[in-house]
């Protein structure tokens, strides 16, 4: 059944390559598959491919940038620690700026 979802999100990725909107969403869902499947490497990857596709439209986000970090975290993949910490000061960054231009 987890063959078919990737299958299908490939199928997906190859045909829909004008759909900017759900594309970060099908890029996390795959990374959260491969994470359900142990293949911690892959979800990685893609969470990570999911974060630079945001960076382009940020218009369409998602709230990857939890799972990436709780997985480099988990794995203690040090070598990416400064990413995840910049990425999360980023992030927290933008927050206040939208949070000050809202008032």
């Amino acid at each position: 059944m987890i063959t078919f979802f990737i299958d299908l999100l490939e199928k997906y990725f190859n045909e829909c390559l004008d759909d900017k909107h759900h594309r970060s969403i099908a890029l996390a869902l795959r990374g959260q598959i491969y994470y359900n499947m142990g293949k911690y490497d892959l979800a990685l990857e893609n969470y990570k491919s999911t974060l630079d596709f945001e960076k382009i439209f940020p218009q369409s986000t998602t709230d990857v940038y939890l799972s990436y970090s709780e997985l480099v975290i988990q794995l203690n993949r040090t070598d990416l620690f400064k990413k995840v910490i910049a990425l999360l000061l980023d992030l927290f960054s933008n927050l206040k700026i939208h949070q000050r231009n809202k008032k």
